[in-house]
């Protein structure tokens, strides 16, 4: 099932543009930083979290696109 799941999220990730799933992307991890951030009671400044937030952005796109050949990249 686990295989399943990782082919539709590929999929799914190659049929929408570019710009829309960096921009979820950014809105989840946004959401997921102020809220680790808020567990360890910091209150960190507004570059702060763009600095970790594109850190992630980088890894996230690197590790989503392993694997695949220059040709299988969406195009946007």
């Amino acid at each position: 099932m686990e295989a399943g799941l990782d082919d539709q999220v590929r999929q799914t990730i190659g049929r929408t543009e570019g710009h829309l799933v960096a921009r979820a992307a950014s809105f989840l991890l946004l959401a997921d930083s102020r809220a680790s951030f808020a567990i360890e009671g910091e209150c960190p400044p507004r570059s702060r979290l763009e600095r970790r937030g594109r850190a992630v952005v980088q890894q996230i796109v690197q590790d989503a696109f392993e694997g695949f050949s220059e040709n299988s990249l969406p195009s946007n």
